[in-house]
């Protein structure tokens, strides 16, 4: 790689980190339909050009944008509890019952993972991205809590699959309601007795 390359490499990346600091921004505060790409360049500071040479359409940025926020939401979670992982049946509920409360205490979270996401996304996409980031660690916790007699002997994916849904169910009821801290506190506690019920 030459030196132009290499400058040319960085520039690019720069621009596109840009769009989609922008594209959080501006999805956050005003929603996808909101925001026009009129306002997402100027808020980047970059051209429409650059825009469309880096994200086919809005909805490809908006995709970008939602991967940054999850991969966040995902990373705040798992340092909550990484102290926990000894006790992984512990670090399942605490986990799940952080994982809400971030998603209450955050609104740029309930406007672009779950107010835009599933419309914008369409629900299949939606869930398979939810899947790709939250369904590997439940399946550990379980896995390792079956490891240790926590939990009986058995398949720990169509489990996973299940504690997952009611997750991302008790997201939605926190992220549509007029009180999202305290459907948190409401929904937490039923999320975690139904967990709890699989001991």
């Amino acid at each position: 790689m030459t030196m132009l390359d290499g400058v040319r490499k960085e520039r690019a990346a720069t621009t596109r980190a840009a769009l989609i600091r922008a594209g959080r921004e501006l999805f956050a505060r005003q929603g996808y339909h909101g925001a026009g790409t009129h306002e997402l360049v100027a808020v980047a500071q970059v051209t429409r050009g650059a825009l469309y040479h880096h994200f086919q359409d809005k909805a490809a940025l908006f995709e970008a944008v939602f991967h940054e926020v999850e991969a966040d939401l995902v990373r705040q979670a798992s340092a909550a509890v990484e102290a926990l992982a000894a006790d992984p049946w512990r670090q399942l509920h605490v986990g799940l019952e952080v994982f809400l409360r971030l998603i209450a205490g955050q609104p740029e979270m309930q406007r672009i993972l779950l107010l835009d996401g599933p419309v914008v996304l369409g629900w299949p996409k939606w869930r398979e991205l939810e899947s790709a980031f939250t369904l590997g660690h439940i399946v550990d916790s379980l896995a390792r809590s079956v490891e240790r007699g926590v939990l009986r002997e058995q398949p720990v994916a169509p489990m996973a699959h299940l504690i997952l849904a009611a997750l991302n169910e008790a997201a939605l009821l926190i992220a549509h309601s007029e009180d999202p801290e305290s459907t948190q506190v409401e929904v937490s506690e039923a999320l975690l007795r139904l967990v709890g019920g699989l001991r």
